[in-house]
């Protein structure tokens, strides 16, 4: 575990880098596909390691005004990441709008990604949860909501997923 600093609003916060496990499975030095979704502040940050075929898991970290949290979102065994790829191809093609919440939800809960189209821009509420499988401790989870732009910004993150789910550069 290694500690870091992030600074803002005139307070600094720690940022705790969880190793161990997820370097272990993904390879610390492998990270080479990504996929920021949000802003240079405030984003879900997708990685994948170099293996050439597709992911059989993701490093998912949340950051936003001083929260930073990490987990470990394995692939669905029948479908690896590929649905998570056509849920923003979904969003990409609805670009103009749609009704209600549109979610999506890694197979045990690590990662859910609920999209709203409000006021001309796109409201992904995204929560991490680090669940642990011992009495009285349910692990933990956060939750940050994200907006994003619904012409080139969705389009990218669309492409970048696919390829992300893919294996490809």
């Amino acid at each position: 575990m290694a500690f870091e600093w992030l600074s803002g609003n005139a307070v600094t916060y720690p940022i705790v880098t969880l190793g161990g496990d997820l370097e272990r499975c993904i390879g610390k030095d492998a990270l080479v596909h990504e996929v920021r979704i949000g802003s240079a502040s405030e984003h879900l940050l997708l990685k994948a390691g170099a293996d050439p075929e597709a992911p059989q898991s993701l490093a998912a970290t949340l950051q936003s005004n001083g929260l930073a949290a990490a987990t470990q979102v394995p692939q669905h065994y029948a479908t690896g990441f590929q649905d998570l790829a056509e849920f923003f191809a979904t969003l990409e093609e609805g670009w103009r709008g749609w009704a209600g919440v549109q979610t999506w939800k890694s197979l045990e809960g690590e990662l859910t990604i609920e999209a709203r189209h409000q006021f001309g821009h796109v409201r992904l509420t995204v929560t991490l949860r680090n669940l642990r499988w011992e009495w009285g401790n349910d692990g933990w989870h956060a939750t940050v909501d994200l907006t994003i732009d619904p012409g080139e910004q969705l389009s990218r993150i669309a492409r970048e997923t696919a390829a992300l789910a893919s294996g490809e550069e």
